[in-house]
């Protein structure tokens, strides 16, 4: 295992591929929690940048990991995509929306620059083979090829995929791309996009855990997963599953096509079990709600700081009946008498 600081034109410029494989979970990265704060970062470097260009600011994204493949003769150099593949999947889509942003106002030479991160120059691609070089063996493949060797401006409402999130992360960025070049009008578009570029290429870092082929990608991807952000069963099971068919020299193509039937809309839903109603009749609460298992924790600090010997006979109930199964033993009391069963109202 190495480990590498790696910038984009560090990690991308070289010809190679670098593939999803089946196992991956889908792309779920979204416009409010992923895309904006992504841009919003990137556009904090490239304003700093043209307020002082001898700057030299930079942005830390996250680490991706990556296994070494075994490649035949005269084939590109191959990585499997181990973790990482949303932060992945969206710098390519990020460095294709700028690509064409700049194209569409003549700044053709900084949009090749881009280019060459995602994808590979023909002279090094064997006829016939793509020439992406992220590769998506699962479902989303199909919405990112499109997208991405659409022509410049993108018609996103033509595209088959005009619904799919990879789609629409690309019609974000260009959106956003394209509105921060014109902002200061016309004649300052070409130091904008050479400064945009500037920060894409060199402006953001990420670490890059490389693996060889021999080590066990899967206790490393269980390893940054399950005991970090969270993974659902279902994914790694997935990943246990295809990983050890690819071990065994197994069609792993043919078994997500045919046989895997849990990539559907129904299995990635997040089922949490129903809170537990309350015991007490004519209640609508909830013992398990957050506000209610709060309310009980005040209401016996409270009872607990005014009159120690008072008895939670129902602890379990929620806090709206919680004072109807209180009893207080009037002796205790100070300034009460116990009142007789016969004079009891």
């Amino acid at each position: 295992m190495e480990t590498h600081i790696r910038t984009p034109f560090l990690a991308f410029a070289t010809p190679q591929y670098l593939e999803v494989p089946l196992f991956q979970r889908p792309y779920v990265w979204q416009q409010e929690e992923q895309w904006e704060p992504l841009w919003e970062d990137v556009r904090r470097l490239a304003d700093l940048r043209l307020a002082s260009p001898q700057t030299e600011v930079q942005h830390f994204l996250g680490a991706i990991v990556l296994q070494l493949q075994t490649a035949g003769l005269g084939d590109l150099m191959t990585h499997q995509v181990i973790d990482g593949q949303q932060r992945l999947t969206t710098l390519q889509v990020l460095f294709d929306a700028a690509e064409g942003a700049l194209t569409s106002r003549g700044q053709a030479s900084l949009a090749n620059r881009l280019r060459s991160f995602t994808h590979n120059d023909e002279s090094f691609v064997r006829p016939g083979a793509p020439v992406l070089k992220l590769k998506h063996a699962n479902k989303d493949g199909a919405a990112f090829i499109e997208v991405m060797n659409a022509e410049s401006p993108v018609d996103y409402e033509a595209l088959k995929h005009s619904r799919h999130r990879i789609v629409g992360a690309h019609s974000y960025f260009a959106s956003a791309i394209s509105e921060w070049l014109d902002e200061e009008g016309e004649e300052r578009v070409p130091a904008r996009a050479e400064t945009l570029t500037h920060v894409l290429s060199n402006g953001l870092q990420m670490v890059v855990i490389a693996l060889t082929p021999q080590e066990n990608s899967q206790e490393i991807f269980e390893t940054l997963n399950a005991r970090g952000t969270p993974l659902t069963a279902a994914d790694l099971i997935k990943n246990f599953v295809f990983q050890r068919l690819d071990v065994e020299g197994a069609d792993t193509r043919e078994a997500y096509d045919k046989v895997w039937p849990f990539d559907t809309k129904f299995w990635e839903q997040d089922v949490r079990p129903a809170a537990t109603p309350c015991r007490v009749r004519r209640c609508s609460s909830t013992t398990g709600s957050r506000r209610a298992r709060a309310r009980r924790s005040a209401f016996r600090a409270r009872s607990r700081a005014s009159s120690p010997s008072w008895n939670m006979r129902r602890a379990s109930r929620c806090s709206r009946c919680f004072t109807r199964s209180v009893s207080r033993p009037s002796s205790t009391v100070p300034g009460r008498r116990r009142r007789s069963p016969s004079t009891a109202t």
